[in-house]
C-alpha cells in the first residue's frame, strides 16, 4: 500500500473540524458544580436528568456530563449533585436534558433546555434558577426543572410552629372536630388556581387534635427542608381530618405568604398573629386567626444569606425599636382580589424601651411577649426581668441624722444656772442628783448649757 495525503482544506465537513489548544502557561481548569434540585410538570413516569458541558457555544460535541438519581413524577424532588469538571475553554454551553427510564436499559429522551446557557451563566452566583424544558415528544406541558451552580446545595430546614387558631369550626355535615395544621412550599402562588398550576416542594404536618370542643392548640412544629428558589409560596392550611378507615380530611382557612417573607420572619423568632382566609362557611362571628412562630432549625446556609434575593422580590420588613414588627400587608396576587388581605402584627412592649440581649434559643420566644400579643397582661415578676424597669412600691427612707456633740456643763455652770431657774420661771422640785446635770438623757441639757 502506498501513503497518500489529503488537503483538508478542500474537503468540505459539516461540521467544520475544530482545533482546541494553548500555548504555555497551566492547563485550564473548569470546576462546575451543577446541584439538580427538582423538576416539574412531568408525566407519572420515572425520570433521571442529564446535564452536560458542550463546545463550540453548544454546537460541538458533549465534553463532560453527569446524571441524577431516578426520581417519580410529575415532580420529582432530585437534590444530586453532579461535578463537571473540564478544561476551561471559555465558549463551552451548559445543556440539560430529561430522560425517562424504562424496564431493563430502555432510555429515551423525554425534554430538554429551551435555550443552553452559556458558560458564564454556570458561575456560582448564588442563587438557584428555574430552567423552561422544551418536550420533544410534542405533548406541550410546561415542564421546569431547578438547578443551582455551587460548591454546596444550600439547605434550609425552616420550622414553623402554629401555636392556635381561633373562630374556626368544622363543616356542618362533620361528626367531629379533629384540627391539625399543613404547611407546604409551593412553586407558584397556589391561589391563582387553574390559571397556573403549583407543584409542592416541600410539605409538613402538625399533630391532629381528636374531638376538640374548644380553639385548638399545637404542640408540633412542621419543619420544611428546601433549598430557596425564586418564585416560590408558603402556604399554611388549617384542616378538620375525617377519622375513618381511609385518611380524609377537609381544609378549613389558609394563610399564604412569600417564601422570602417567612425566611426573614426565622431571623427573630417571635410569635405574631396573622388572618385566614376561610375556605367554608363557618357561620362563626370574628375573624379567623392563627399564632405562628418562625425558627431555622438547621441546614448548611443560614436564612440570611437569602436577604439579598428576598429584598427584591419582596422588600424589606421594616424594624423599630423594642423589637416590633410593623404591619406588612402581603398583596393578594389573585386576578378577582376578592380575598381580602392578611397582616403581621405584634404589639410592642413598651414606647422607645429595648429588650436587654438574651440567650437565645431555637423556636423560643420570651414570655412577657407572647403574653402581650395575645393581648394579656404581663405580671410583675415577668415584666421586671422583660420590660420596662417599674418604680418600687415602698421607699426606704434615709436614716436620721446624729445630734451634734454638746460639751458637759462644769460644776460651776450649773450652780450658777440653778441660781436663774427661778428668776426666769423655772420650778426645781425635789432635791435633784448633780450626775443628772451632765447625764447624756437629760432633755435640759442644751437648754441649761445656753444660760
Amino acid at each position: 500500500m502506498q501513503p497518500f495525503s489529503v488537503d483538508l482544506s478542500k474537503v468540505n465537513i459539516s461540521p467544520p473540524v475544530v482545533l482546541v489548544a494553548q500555548f504555555g502557561g497551566p492547563r485550564p481548569s473548569l470546576q462546575c458544580w451543577c446541584h439538580v434540585i427538582r423538576a416539574e410538570s412531568l408525566p407519572e413516569e420515572t425520570f433521571v436528568v442529564e446535564v452536560s458541558l458542550l463546545a463550540n457555544n453548544g454546537n460541538g460535541c458533549v465534553l463532560v456530563r453527569g446524571r441524577s438519581d431516578a426520581r417519580s413524577g410529575p415532580d420529582p424532588v432530585y437534590h444530586s449533585s453532579v461535578n463537571l469538571d473540564w478544561d476551561d475553554e471559555g465558549d463551552m454551553a451548559f445543556n440539560c436534558q430529561v430522560i425517562r427510564t424504562g424496564i431493563g436499559f430502555n432510555e429515551d429522551t423525554f425534554a430538554e433546555l429551551k435555550e443552553k446557557l452559556p458558560q458564564a451563566a454556570t458561575a456560582p452566583v448564588g442563587r438557584s434558577r428555574r430552567l423552561e424544558l422544551r418536550c420533544l415528544d410534542g405533548t406541550g406541558t410546561h415542564a421546569e426543572v431547578s438547578v443551582h451552580f455551587a460548591t454546596v446545595m444550600p439547605e434550609v430546614s425552616l420550622s414553623i410552629t402554629a401555636s392556635s387558631a381561633t373562630c374556626l369550626a368544622p363543616k356542618s355535615e362533620a361528626w367531629s372536630f379533629n384540627p391539625f395544621v399543613e404547611a407546604s412550599v409551593h412553586s407558584r402562588d397556589p391561589r391563582l388556581g387553574s390559571i397556573g398550576r403549583s407543584a409542592k416542594v416541600a410539605t409538613a404536618q402538625s399533630e391532629t387534635l381528636t374531638n376538640c370542643h374548644a380553639d385548638p392548640h399545637w404542640t408540633q412544629p412542621m419543619v420544611l427542608k428546601l433549598v430557596p428558589e425564586p418564585g416560590l409560596f408558603l402556604r399554611i392550611v388549617v384542616c378538620s381530618e375525617a377519622l375513618g378507615v381511609t385518611r380524609a380530611w377537609d381544609e378549613l382557612a389558609e394563610l399564604v405568604m412569600e417564601l422570602p417573607e417567612a425566611m426573614k420572619l426565622a431571623q427573630g423568632s417571635v410569635e405574631r398573629k396573622w388572618a385566614l382566609t376561610r375556605l367554608i362557611d363557618m357561620k362563626r362571628h370574628g375573624e379567623s386567626e392563627i399564632f405562628m412562630s418562625f425558627a431555622q432549625v438547621g441546614g448548611n446556609v443560614a436564612v440570611s444569606a437569602f436577604e439579598s434575593v428576598a429584598d427584591n422580590i419582596h422588600g424589606s420588613l421594616p424594624m423599630v425599636a423594642g423589637g416590633t414588627v410593623q404591619q406588612q400587608a402581603a398583596w393578594d396576587n389573585s386576578p378577582s382580589r376578592a380575598r381580602p388581605k392578611h397582616t403581621t402584627m405584634q404589639v410592642p412592649i413598651a414606647a422607645g424601651y429595648t429588650l436587654p440581649p438574651q440567650p437565645r434559643l431555637e423556636g423560643m420566644q420570651h414570655l412577657g411577649q407572647v403574653l402581650q400579643a395575645h393581648g394579656q397582661a404581663v405580671p410583675d415578676v415577668v415584666a421586671q426581668r422583660y420590660g420596662p424597669p417599674q418604680q418600687p412600691r415602698f421607699q426606704d427612707l434615709p436614716p436620721p441624722q446624729a445630734p451634734p456633740a454638746v460639751a458637759s456643763p462644769s460644776p460651776e455652770e450649773l450652780s450658777q444656772a440653778l441660781q436663774r431657774a427661778p428668776a426666769q420661771g423655772a420650778v426645781v422640785k425635789g432635791n435633784v442628783p448633780m450626775s443628772f446635770f451632765s447625764a447624756p438623757g437629760n432633755p435640759h441639757l442644751v437648754w441649761l448649757s445656753r444660760r
